[in-house]
């Protein structure tokens, strides 16, 4: 009797051992990984990218973004941003004068701004699917020339 008694007393242990470990890990985010513009499910009111990605990886306590977009012309070029989403301005990579700001509304989206100069010149949603497979990034604003647009673009992820 005193041999199974141990046992499920040391069975009980691990496992309460197993369930604080488990739990004091950060759970998954989603938002993490390497994601790929869909331009079929996308639209716009003005031309969309002939190709974009997007890699998310955590530094630090902030969140990297970089990526490329390829427009339909084949130029090609990289952004970028490390922020926190604390609703401060950040630098975008290879930009001396635009800045993203970002605010978690719920555990798969954000809303942000976009400046250049110090003036807002977008506004923005990033949502992520329930299921972790797309990320649904809506942008309005004004372009240079004072007009509207907006984008709804769709990215899916990359199976690791």
């Amino acid at each position: 009797m005193r041999p199974l008694f141990l046992m499920t007393l040391g069975a009980m242990l691990v496992l309460a051992v197993s369930s604080t470990r488990l739990s004091a890990v950060e759970p998954a985010n989603p938002e993490l990984g390497t994601w790929d513009f869909n331009p079929t499910k996308s639209t716009s009111t003005r031309r969309l990218a002939k190709s974009a990605m997007r890699t998310y990886e955590r530094k630090g306590d902030a969140i990297k973004m970089t990526g490329e977009v390829v427009s339909q012309e084949g130029v090609r070029s990289e952004i970028g941003y490390t922020a926190r989403y604390d609703g401060r301005d950040y630098p975008i990579t290879g930009s001396a004068d635009y800045t993203i700001a970002f605010t978690r509304t719920g555990p798969l989206s954000v809303e942000g701004i976009q400046k250049s100069g110090g003036k807002v010149v977008n506004t923005f949603t990033r949502v992520i699917s329930g299921d972790g497979k797309l990320l649904t990034l809506t942008i309005q604003g004004t372009n240079p020339k004072g007009e509207p647009f907006k984008h709804v673009l769709v990215f899916e992820k990359r199976s690791p």
